[in-house]
């Protein structure tokens, strides 16, 4: 289960994997008479690396198709020139206006730049990817770096109107921007604006400039912009296309992408209509579960409130009490139902070697075992032993050669141990339904996370911790509330103040504990609770303490001798049903089988909503 919670949690939380951190993004374009933009681009970060990379591409930077008016590649701009770069660490609240505050320039290198060195910058053009460094280490600190390059050619200009298409975000960006902000300049009032980008993002037009606004800018979430401007502002341009009405057919291709973002924008809405009521149905499911949850636990405690219980509540076996307690039912307690057997004496032991054990089964009262008991017996000395004796050696080589037929036994004995549970009445078939209700209800929590991020960062955050708060609860319970009868939680709450005496038993004098004929049978319970290897530990120092100990008889030198063999059994015997069920896993799987709006503004995407 913790795995399981621990996968859960990285998988819902991506947006808090450690990386760079980059608060902003703040970006200047300034149209000139003869078609070129000039770039001011400042990025507020912290990389690792010691510099920071600001790519610029000309076959998707600027681009449009000079026979339609739809994003293609097929125009490019001619060349992009750089013109000077600079890190600083002050003036960093400026946001914008550090871009025309800035005056910490570096000195361009042009060879020999690697991650440590300071106060240059370089650049790379291979004629299609152009890229500046700015080399500048930040210690872990926010930094601010500057790039200005200029982009050659980079307005068409028609017979009526002039436009550039930029990208003002690239998607392959894979760090999480807190602000972004961009304008565009030219001399003359703007004639129209468009934007396509993730919901969320503003844009619009005042006079001569054109804005792009957003803040939380999701990673690998590209922003783009397309700006009409007066063609007497680029006069001297020359890259003319001679096309009449261009800014009607602008608007037409436009508004194919604000309808079809709208429609996104329209569903998303919707399913965040549907994933609130997912939130509030299973945050008031909570509620009403843990409250009634918590009153019922306190009235079953009322029934024993003790912390510690020294004697044993009952007589059954480590296979009944492992269906009452908490965790997953495991081979702890088959190795523990072994232990149970051998100190109940009707099977005994001998050492072989330091490694081995021989196991001779003895005769017993046929009714004084259970069912589950007599599966193990079988198990052991017919399925994989003969004439009454089996050792260690052979149930691990069993269960290495023969581990599909092993574990179906085992998953025999495990059945018959819950069906010795449902018939003390510590437990019913409604076990099984509160199973199915469980996983009913993470698969729906699941399918609400995935409603919910249509929401955005903070209501994904948001639902991911009700998620998380709900798996854990649930989590709880499973493991905490197994008992369904008023017998099997009277049993758990016995149990659990026995599973805690051993737990704490260094912690008490000698003369509180219990005389040494039932220290095997602790060490039953402590190798079925997980806690054989604690106990095993402080048994031996409290015989020490114990005075004129080796003449406590016959039952202080069996104990001992049972303190080897236990420790034999809780590692071979467990390790070998551990190994089984690996095996046949393996075997069984390795078988078979933007924005867009209308010219004036709005939203990034549609006309009042989002990029």
């Amino acid at each position: 289960m913790k795995k399981l919670i621990f996968m859960v949690i990285l998988f819902l939380f991506p947006v808090f994997v450690f990386g760079m951190r980059v608060d902003g993004i703040y970006q200047k374009y300034e149209i000139l008479e003869n078609g070129d933009i000039i770039v001011k681009k400042v990025v507020i970060a912290n990389p690792e690396n010691g510099y920071f990379m600001n790519d610029a591409y000309l076959d998707r930077a600027f681009f449009f198709n000079n026979n339609s008016f739809d994003d293609d590649l097929s125009y490019v701009p001619t060349k992009i020139v750089p013109l000077r770069a600079g890190s600083t660490n002050q003036n960093l609240e400026l946001g914008y206006d550090l871009i025309d505050r800035f005056n910490s320039f570096f000195q361009y290198v042009e060879y020999g730049a690697i991650p440590g060195d300071s106060g240059i910058y370089t650049v790379t053009d291979d004629g299609k990817n152009f890229e500046m460094r700015v080399f500048s280490p930040s210690g872990g600190s926010l930094r601010a770096y500057y790039f200005e390059y200029k982009v050659i050619g980079a307005v068409r200009v028609h017979n009526d109107v002039a436009e550039v298409y930029i990208r003002l975000h690239e998607n392959g960006f894979n760090t999480m921007v807190r602000d972004f902000e961009a304008r565009v300049y030219t001399k003359s009032d703007i004639i129209g604006v468009f934007a396509r980008g993730p919901i969320g993002g503003e844009y619009g037009k005042s006079g001569n400039v054109a804005t792009f606004t957003m803040s939380s800018v999701p990673s690998n979430r590209g922003i783009s912009a397309r700006v009409v401007i007066d063609p007497s502002d680029v006069s001297l341009a020359t890259t003319k296309t001679n096309i009449d009405d261009a800014y009607t057919k602008i608007k037409e291709v436009e508004e194919i992408y604000a309808n079809r973002r709208n429609q996104e924008i329209a569903f998303s809405k919707g399913l965040g209509v549907v994933a609130t009521i997912g939130m509030i149905i299973l945050t008031s499911f909570n509620i009403y579960f843990f409250d009634k949850y918590v009153k019922e636990r306190k009235e079953k405690n009322k029934v024993f409130p003790h912390k510690y219980l020294r004697d044993f509540p009952s007589l059954d076996g480590p296979e009944v009490i492992g269906n009452i307690m908490p965790g997953v039912f495991n081979a702890n307690y088959f190795s523990a139902s072994l232990m149970y057997l051998i100190e109940r004496k009707f099977i005994d032991y001998s050492t072989i070697t330091k490694n081995d054990v021989e196991f001779r089964l003895n005769a017993f009262p046929y009714e004084s075992v259970t069912a589950p008991e007599r599966k193990l017996i079988e198990i052991l000395f017919s399925k994989i032993g003969s004439n009454y004796t089996v050792t260690m050696k052979q149930i691990v080589d069993y269960s290495k050669k023969s581990p599909s037929k092993f574990m179906k036994e085992y998953a025999e004995w495990e059945k018959l141990s819950k069906q010795e549970t449902i018939k003390k009445g510590y437990t019913s078939l409604q076990f099984v339904r509160i199973r199915a209700a469980d996983t009913l209800l993470i698969l729906t929590i699941f399918a609400v996370v995935f409603l919910w991020a249509f929401m955005g960062l903070l209501g994904l955050i948001v639902m991911v911790s009700n998620i998380v708060v709900t798996i854990l609860f649930y989590a709880y319970m499973s493991k905490y509330s197994k008992p369904v009868t008023p017998l099997g939680d009277e049993m758990f709450l016995k149990w659990s103040a026995v599973k805690n005496y051993i737990d704490d038993f260094g912690t008490f004098e000698t003369k509180e504990l219990p005389h040494i004929e039932l220290w095997g049978k602790y060490m039953v319970y402590a190798m079925a609770f997980g806690l054989a290897t604690k106990l095993e530990k402080v048994m031996k120092v409290r015989i020490q303490e114990m005075p004129n100990n080796s003449s406590m008889g016959p039952e202080f030198n069996r104990f001992r001798t049972t303190m080897m063999v236990n420790h034999a059994i809780s590692t071979s015997l467990t390790n070998s049903i551990s190994s089984a069920q690996h095996a046949v896993r393996a075997s069984a799987s390795g078988s078979g089988g933007g924005f867009s709006s209308g010219g004036g503004g709005g939203g990034f995407g549609g006309s009042g909503g989002g990029f």
